[in-house]
């Protein structure tokens, strides 16, 4: 090494220069492991990296699996768009963070064709969440996704071509490939406000959260007590991730989603009979049978437009079949504790987009917060489409339905 770079490196402070040699070696190590690997290896270190990305909150970390192609490129921008604003953005804009995520990568079937690998894995992750600056323990939710990976080998190495897997943006697979650049301006956008978001969050005053059955507000539980609202969170407990083989599987067809079939579910488990009569019908046939291939279902059970209209005009009308009145707001911030601490279990939750109404969730727990001698509440919510349980109710949507159920027949 000549003179003057061995003074340029004085220079440099011992603790820069330590940082920089552990990133050098781990760069190493990684892009090893990475040449080395098989798509099967591939495939998992990318689904537990997706996950380890909410702690670390930097959407960025997968782009290192993804193939250098076009089609790539499109599968990378939508999983960084989930990230982002079905993840990390609503969690500090709620001063809250990820501590911890313990994935566990299950692979179904692997089937390779020369340079050409397509993978079938199942992502479970258990997620530890808290405050931004916390005081307590924290709140344990849970998720799954099927994956349908396909590899590509470039220059010996196994990476990400496509990813398709449903959540509630939907699936990668239904963006038109000329809308890219619009896609890759709206993840830079939600990069910059994540930043922000996250920079407020961790100046935020202290708090202190945890899980609760019951809501802060207990006083109109009564009034609306027509309703097993512990039945309908033990069943969304038992089947947000093994669907119930009773009823016919939405996910990919019949319903646009399975997500408000599952809720129409839980109100089901909550007392609710079939409506088969007047205006607002809502009912689901088996026909008898053990097979889900002959079933038939009023469009109110399986949309979420039609849930929307079957509960509220049942309760307009005071018609027989589930009913609730609805709240309405816009942005999550306007979210008014004021009225939310009023949700009970079983109540509904829906999302709405410039499109219209798009998901359906069910409330099976709340996060109590406690700061300056106060208590406060959020609802936590499990849903189909991906299937996830416990988790907070934000999701950066335009519009935020809330459905408080006031009986079911």
């Amino acid at each position: 090494m000549q003179k003057s770079q061995m003074a340029i490196l004085k220079k440099i402070p011992l603790f820069v220069l330590i940082s920089l040699l552990l990133l050098l070696f781990q760069t190493a190590i990684a892009s090893a492991s990475t040449a080395q690997s098989t798509p099967e290896e591939t495939a998992e270190m990318f689904l537990e990296t997706r996950m380890q990305s909410l702690v670390t909150q930097n959407a960025d970390d997968i782009v290192p699996f993804f193939a250098e192609s076009e089609e790539a490129e499109l599968y990378l921008l939508f999983n960084q768009n989930e990230l982002l604003s079905m993840y990390l953005i609503p969690m500090a804009e709620s001063n809250y963070k990820y501590e911890n995520v313990v994935p566990k990568v299950l692979i179904n079937s692997i089937n390779v064709t020369g340079n050409t690998a397509v993978v079938d894995a199942t992502l479970f992750s258990e997620m530890l969440w808290n405050a931004a600056n916390p005081t307590g323990k924290g709140i344990t939710s849970h998720i799954s996704e099927d994956h349908l990976l396909t590899l590509i080998e470039q220059n010996g190495v196994w990476y990400i071509n496509t990813d398709d897997y449903n959540c509630e943006l939907g699936n990668a697979k239904q963006i038109d490939n000329n809308k890219k650049a619009i896609l890759s301006a709206e993840v830079k956008k939600l990069q910059d406000e994540a930043k922000q978001k996250i920079e407020k969050a961790n100046i935020s005053q202290p708090m202190k959260i945890e899980f609760s059955n019951t809501n802060i507000d207990q006083s109109v539980a009564s009034t609306r007590a027509a309703y097993n609202r512990e039945g309908s969170q033990a069943y969304a407990d038992n089947y947000w991730y093994n669907f119930n083989p009773a009823y016919k599987d939405m996910s990919s067809n019949g319903g646009g989603g399975d997500c408000t079939n599952f809720v129409s579910q839980c109100i089901r488990a909550g007392g609710a009979s079939n409506d088969k009569i007047g205006s607002y019908k809502w009912w689901y046939d088996n026909k008898g049978t053990s097979s889900t291939s002959d079933d038939t279902w009023e469009w109110t059970w399986g949309t979420v437009s039609g849930l929307n209209y079957a509960l509220k005009g049942n309760y307009t009308q005071s018609e027989y079949g589930p009913k609730a009145y609805e709240i309405v707001i816009q942005g999550d911030s306007n979210y008014n504790y004021s009225w939310g601490n009023q949700i009970q279990l079983g109540d509904v939750i829906q999302y709405e987009n410039s499109s219209g109404l798009y998901h359906s969730v069910i409330v099976t727990g709340f996060v109590i917060q406690y700061y300056n001698g106060e208590a406060y509440s959020n609802p936590l919510i499990s849903q189909h489409s991906s299937s996830k349980h416990n988790v907070s109710w934000q999701k950066s949507a335009y519009k935020t339905h809330f459905l408080f159920m006031t009986g079911v027949n």
